[in-house]
């Protein structure tokens, strides 16, 4: 660990850099635009609205820290998914572990590992596609498709968006339907094989009323991971991915829009679990190569439709249904040691189906105030079934520990947000939610039906039939209160308190009887108090905007995952720290340097840690420790992110140069709490680049791109294991290597 002075020195050096890093980028552009001649309103940065009040209004209104990307910034910078998209939004990290279906999401610093195949726990980030709930946390990093915007809320939430958003929500908003006939079909094509295809049209079924849409993709994209054991190349890390959506937009009236939406997700993955880099069963300390002797494979199967209704009535007051459902599933298997040896084999089943729905009324905006009301239902069946396999026999008998748990949730909530305007530039924000939530726990029958040595020896219980666990009950308000104050239609500056709450949860369901005996079944509520100010600001007739907010989250009995090793066979457990902290600030800035040229970005800054969480087990020594005074897993101190779009006529046509970089301070991995070397990630500095070509008087596109073009390697994922027994290893993942290729878009 570090130094305690050096590290103070290195977090004022980097909180510096910080608060330093958008003033100079001010005064270069405030240089730069003086100076220009050219003061027509083209050189004003385009609106951006959002929905994160819901209501639609001006990100420089919304008295909240967001960020808002854009449909096309998205596709231009490459990201396919959230994970992806984490690189360009301050304080927003999204992490890797063992499997592709994690969700390792950290907003502020703030983060709750939760395990894909834990389903009694939910993580602290709620995740909404046109305004539904993702739900569990193995559907976290949503693929996009035709998407219009991507909104990052950071801070608890709870109060439109519900439990589980204590640190934050995504709302991913969709490109609906038009009255007009159109489509478009775009092929990647690049390194390691990379076919990407996507496309979609839009019919126009009766003219002004019913309009019909329908997109999908598919992409495939070899692995860059090889296998020394088998000698297999490119063996792990590729891509299988299919996608569908259809929706469907009917407006009966001016005064009513009815949106229908189905889609669907399937993934076939070769996983790039581990690389093992210490221990007695090493592989040959060559990055990218796995020594495993069975294949980790993922198939992760999504599918969700909603029903949207809204409605004005006669006195402006609108009423919106949001109806939802999810079915999904995810099934694994892999080479739980990850080495030549037979040690263990596991694999496992998820699923969840969910209900939602939401009603809420809107009062028209007047000169006194506002609000938002409504009413929120969840319904959650999940399902979680696993084998673990010691030594080389498969099947479902000798040395097989079977186990599995079924958690369902039924939620349901009151709510209210107002806006209340005290004078023509000052508003009083409030808003209170009331959460009533019931989770009922059940633990499937676990066997070892020939060998049940092996159960005694590793602590699983044989349970011969389903063991209820009691109900777990989170009956909590969440609520803000805040105040704005704006100085002219450029300037506008909030201040804001929010308490919000993650519901209790349940550790891995094995036997809730002995589970309960030994205070190791549930982890209770979890709370947030957040403190902030901030300030929305634009420049030089809307040429240049910047955003800064500041905080101070105070965590009371965060939920934090512990592996017990006390055991042969590792036992995941969930527990609470006493009090836990993160502190820091956002900035966001765009400018129009001139008609050509547009830079934007991002810094984040965070101080996130343990304030007092003893009883923690360390995961090398087996011994008890005090990690109060650690960083929390998942929370760099700095980073930042920034692109220089450029746009000049050349040969007949329109050329687009896009430079993308962004950079992430080290870290501790997501299991990381006690903050050892083994869990240590180093800094990341990822350069994307693109050039894209259209030609005068045509619509098709031409795009050479190139991501990380520094060809970064260092470790994305670092965890100590304590199989192959008895030393354990340390593994790790490393970032991506360098990929370029070409992009064509023609649309029709």
């Amino acid at each position: 660990m570090q130094d305690t002075h050096t590290k103070i020195d290195n977090i004022k050096n980097k909180f510096l850099m910080t608060a330093m890093a958008p003033i100079a980028l001010i005064a270069l552009c405030f240089s730069a635009a003086v100076s220009s001649e050219d003061h027509s309103p083209t050189m004003a940065l385009e609106e951006i609205v959002v929905t994160a009040t819901k209501r639609v209004e001006s990100k420089q209104d919304v008295p909240i820290s967001i960020s808002a990307v854009g449909g096309d910034d998205i596709e231009a910078s490459g990201s396919d998914d959230l994970m992806a998209l984490s690189n360009y939004v301050p304080n927003f990290v999204f992490g890797q572990s063992y499997n592709a279906a994690s969700s390792e999401i950290s907003i502020r610093g703030a983060y709750n590992a939760v395990a894909v195949g834990t389903i009694g726990a939910d993580q602290g980030v709620g995740v909404y596609i046109d305004g539904v709930y993702a739900g569990k946390q193995f559907n976290g990093n949503q693929n996009f498709g035709e998407v219009e915007r991507v909104e990052v809320l950071r801070g608890p939430q709870g109060t439109l968006f519900g439990k589980n958003t204590i640190s934050g929500a995504i709302n991913i908003i969709t490109k609906k339907p038009v009255n007009e006939a159109d489509g478009g079909i775009t092929v990647d094509i690049g390194s390691r094989g990379l076919l990407h295809t996507k496309g979609f049209v839009n019919i126009p079924i009766i003219q002004d009323k019913l309009a019909l849409k329908v997109s999908g993709g598919n992409r495939e994209q070899d692995g860059f991971v090889d296998n020394t054991t088998t000698g297999q190349n490119d063996y792990a890390g590729g891509i299988s991915h299919q996608s569908g959506r259809i929706q469907a937009r009917y407006t009966p009236s001016e005064k009513t829009t009815v949106d229908i939406s189905a889609d669907s997700f399937d993934a076939d993955l070769l996983e790039y679990q581990f690389e093992i880099i210490t221990g007695t069963q090493h592989n040959d300390d060559i990055k990218f190569t796995q020594t495993s002797n069975h294949p980790t494979m993922t198939t992760t199967s999504r599918s969700a439709a909603s029903i949207s209704i809204e409605h004005m009535l006669d006195n402006n007051f609108t009423v919106t249904s949001i109806s939802g459902w999810r079915d999904d599933e995810l099934a694994w298997e892999g080479d739980t040691d990850g080495a030549v040896l037979d040690f263990a084999f596991s694999g496992g089943d998820l699923s969840q189906s969910q209900f939602t729905q939401e009603v809420r009324l809107a009062s028209p905006a007047n000169d006194s105030y506002d609000f938002v009301a409504g009413i929120y239902y969840l319904k959650q069946d999940a399902a979680n079934r696993q084998m673990v396999t010691f030594g080389a026999m498969r099947g479902p008998v000798a040395g097989n520990i079977l186990s599995g748990s079924d958690v369902n949730t039924d939620s349901v909530a009151a709510f209210v947000n107002a806006n209340f305007h005290l004078k023509d530039d000052l508003t009083l924000h409030a808003g209170l939610r009331y959460t009533d939530e019931t989770k009922e726990g059940i633990a499937i029958p676990t066997t070892c039906p020939i060998n049940p040595t092996t159960c005694a020896a590793t602590r699983q219980p044989t349970l011969t039939e389903a063991t209820s666990a009691p109900d777990l009950n989170t009956k909590e308000p969440s609520w803000t209160f805040g105040i704005s104050q704006s100085f002219s239609d450029d300037a506008m500056m909030y201040g804001s308190i929010s308490r919000g709450i993650k519901s209790a949860a349940y550790a891995d369901l094995k036997d809730p009887v002995a589970q309960a005996a030994s205070g190791d079944l549930t982890a209770d509520a979890e709370f947030v108090t957040n403190y902030e100010i901030g300030a929305k600001t634009s420049w030089l007739d809307r040429r240049i905007e910047l955003n800064i907010a500041a905080f101070f989250m105070d965590y009371e009995d965060m939920q934090v995952r512990t592996t017990d090793l006390t055991t042969a066979v590792p036992i995941m457990r969930l527990s609470n720290a006493a009090e836990a902290s993160t502190k820091g600030l956002e900035v966001e800035f765009k400018a129009r340097v001139s008609e050509s040229l547009l830079i934007s970005g991002g810094v984040g800054y965070t101080d996130a840690q343990f304030d007092n969480y003893q009883g923690y087990r360390d995961s090398r020594t087996r011994a008890f420790v005090d990690v109060s005074g650690m960083d929390i897993p998942l929370a760099p101190n700095l980073n930042f992110n920034m692109t220089a779009r450029h746009t000049m006529q050349i040969a007949g046509g329109t050329v687009i140069t896009r430079l993308d970089y962004s950079f992430t301070d080290s870290r501790y991995s997501n299991s990381g709490v006690n903050n050892t070397d083994d869990y240590l990630l180093p800094t990341r500095d990822i350069v994307n680049a693109r050039m894209s070509y259209s030609p005068s008087g045509s619509d098709w596109n031409a795009a050479l791109w190139i991501r990380n073009a520094t060809d970064y390697d260092g470790k994305t994922f670092s965890s100590f294991r304590p199989v192959p027994p008895p030393s354990g290893v340390v593994v790790a993942k490393y970032q991506e290597p360098r990929s370029y290729g070409l992009s064509l878009k023609y649309p029709f």
